[in-house]
């Protein structure tokens, strides 16, 4: 579907309108259940996370978390925190719009930097944004404390990062498509 047939209203989600659009958030992550991303959202609104929200005709069609920190390494920065939109709106420039308005709000808070994480496998996220500007510094690493697997991830910290190390050394993005924007 088009986005060209009403315009897109890109805004701050109020913590209810966020709860009401975790199923979004599920489209990401599908293995974990509605009330685990439910309580885990409780725990991250207590920590300042906040959610952008793109819309077409008060339709929620796009979500972006957003955290502002300060590392040693960059002063203060812009975490972006699962960047989606919903598959009937995705290649419509909706991903695009939301990043934009991000990157101006990031730049009225005086942010030095944005970061953001993106998994291994999703070839067009990558596409996405490098082609939003940013670049790959380096590896996020992650070393579990319990059985993810138990709580609601669908894959092993370990088990990934072997695979991701095998399909993934020294290569180039592909420009093959995935599926979350």
């Amino acid at each position: 579907m088009s986005s060209d047939e009403n315009p897109i209203e890109i805004r701050w989600l109020s913590h209810t309108e966020i709860e009401d659009e975790l199923p979004i958030i599920a489209e990401l992550n599908p293995e974990i259940p509605l009330e685990v991303l439910r309580e885990r959202l409780v725990e991250m609104l207590k920590r300042d996370f906040r959610c952008v929200g793109a819309f077409i005709a008060n339709k929620c069609v796009g979500i972006s978390g957003v955290w502002i920190g300060y590392r040693f390494w960059c002063g203060k920065f812009l975490d972006v925190d699962n960047v989606i939109v919903t598959k009937e709106y995705r290649s419509a420039g909706i991903g695009k719009k939301m990043m934009d308005w991000i990157h101006r709000y990031a730049e009225e808070q005086q942010i030095n930097l944005s970061v953001l994480d993106a998994y291994v496998w999703n070839d067009q996220a990558h596409k996405f944004y490098m082609n939003q500007g940013y670049k790959i510094l380096g590896y996020h690493f992650a070393r579990k404390f319990i059985d993810l697997r138990k709580n609601g991830l669908s894959f092993d910290v370990e088990e990934e990062s072997s695979s991701a190390r095998q399909n993934n050394s020294q290569q180039e993005p592909p420009s093959s498509c995935g599926t979350f924007l």
